[in-house]
């Protein structure tokens, strides 16, 4: 069974995917956003994407029980919020493997975006980024237009934004997990 959990930054990702792989024995697959996609020309940074994509699938692919920090639905909004910088054959290659990816999740977990409050965070490449609602909100409206494109209903579960507490969020995953994995067989 695969994996994933989606969301804005600094909203618990990499903490609940590593207390569940954890808690379930599970191999994670680390979000990993290559840093150099930050320092590249717009010409490199499609291809990028789509190397990394493609190198992510790979890893999730490797394992008949896995749990991925950030998915194709975080890369799939990693491109669209660039897609004016990125150079359009590559972006389409990029984001067609991100469509793949999805394909290949049993459940994708949404984490609430404003569960867990911050003031400033670093992105992947360590970058300091400050709290900016419109940009959260812009972010979030297409986080969630494309969980709910690439997913299918069944998969999508969204943890609620009353729960906050680690063992609370890692029950909560359990649980769906339990019952997707009885309702398959």
């Amino acid at each position: 069974m695969k994996i994933g959990f989606s969301g804005l930054i600094s909203t618990g990702k990499t903490t609940l995917a590593q207390a569940v792989a954890r808690e379930l024995g599970w191999h994670i697959v680390p979000e990993g956003i290559p840093g150099e996609l930050y320092k590249s020309t717009r010409e490199r940074a499609a291809d990028i994407l789509r190397q990394h994509a493609q190198t992510k699938r790979a890893a999730q692919s490797a394992y008949d029980d896995c749990v991925l920090d950030r998915t194709a639905v975080d890369l799939a909004m990693l491109i669209l919020n660039q897609f004016e910088l990125l150079n359009l054959p590559a972006t389409q290659r990029a984001f067609a493997e991100c469509q793949a990816m999805a394909r290949e999740l049993d459940l994708l977990f949404l984490l609430p975006e404003d569960a867990i409050p911050f003031d400033s965070a670093a992105n992947e490449a360590g970058l300091l980024r400050q709290y900016n609602p419109l940009m959260r909100t812009r972010s979030s409206i297409l986080l969630n237009g494309l969980a709910e494109r690439l997913m299918s209903r069944e998969a999508l579960v969204r943890v609620p934004v009353t729960v906050t507490d680690i063992d609370e969020r890692v029950a909560f995953v359990i649980s769906k997990v339990q019952t997707h994995q009885a309702e398959q067989y």
